[in-house]
């Protein structure tokens, strides 16, 4: 004879499990009256999905960003972050013959920020990027296919107005 629980064991299997942790300190102090302001944020997010028949899967995204803003002189600061991000494939078991893509990618950001006027602030910026894709079981990372380096720039102000 069946149990109430057990005939909702199939239904609970099938739906999948998922779990997120998240570790946030996210701690940038305001920047005012301060040398020097560090920042860091990690996520990580692992879902699973353990049906009664059929294959296992999980899957993983990790993304941590550390920074530091720098007062260099009253009117002059420099921001720097760097940033750490995974997908792909989660927790496996190591005899397994089944392969899923995964992307590692390395991000680095470099800001000078310049307070020229009490209401505006000029901030040109430079940006380096490494993305490492694996989309094959022999394939290794720094040599695949769709690997690639970026490398960009920007420029942008802000403008702060009273409106009343």
């Amino acid at each position: 004879m069946k149990t109430k629980i057990s005939s909702f064991l199939p239904l609970i299997f099938s739906l999948g499990i998922i779990f997120m942790v998240n570790f946030r300190p996210a701690f940038a102090v305001p920047p005012e009256g301060r040398r020097f302001t560090p920042y860091f944020n990690m996520t990580m997010a692992q879902g699973g999905y353990l049906p009664s028949k059929g294959d296992f899967f999980t899957g993983a995204n990790i993304n941590a960003n550390v920074g530091l803003l720098a007062k260099i002189a009253e009117k002059h600061s420099l921001f720097s972050l760097y940033d750490l991000g995974f997908n792909g494939e989660g927790f496996r078991f190591p005899d397994t013959q089944e392969f899923a893509s995964k992307d590692l990618s390395h991000n680095f950001n470099f800001e000078y920020r310049w307070q020229v006027l009490e209401s505006l602030r000029l901030r040109p910026a430079v940006a380096y990027g490494i993305n490492y894709t694996q989309t094959a079981a022999g394939e290794i990372w720094g040599q695949g296919l769709y690997d690639s380096k970026t490398i960009g720039g920007q420029f942008s102000s802000v403008i702060k107005m009273q409106l009343y």
